[in-house]
């Protein structure tokens, strides 16, 4: 978190990338922990920062197939 860069706002305007539906090639990297990423959002959403709940709550839509654009835009909202 060091080399991190600040942003004004948790989530990027525009349209938020849909998983791929036939290619698998590089869906849910296993070297990647996005579930565990996003359930940790989700406890700070709950506890202290619920001005990131729409952001969260747009991430949780892909736990299941997610792509690289979805883990930047976790670490976006981190």
């Amino acid at each position: 978190m060091e080399d991190c860069r600040p942003v004004a706002t948790p989530q990027a305007l525009g349209n938020i990338p849909e998983s791929a539906a036939g290619d698998d090639s590089e869906d849910n990297d296993p070297n990647i922990p996005y579930r565990e990423l996003v359930g940790c959002l989700q406890y700070l959403v709950q506890g202290t920062r619920p001005e990131n709940a729409n952001a969260v709550r747009t991430l949780g839509k892909y736990m299941s197939k997610y792509i690289k654009e979805h883990v930047v835009m976790a670490k976006r909202v981190l």
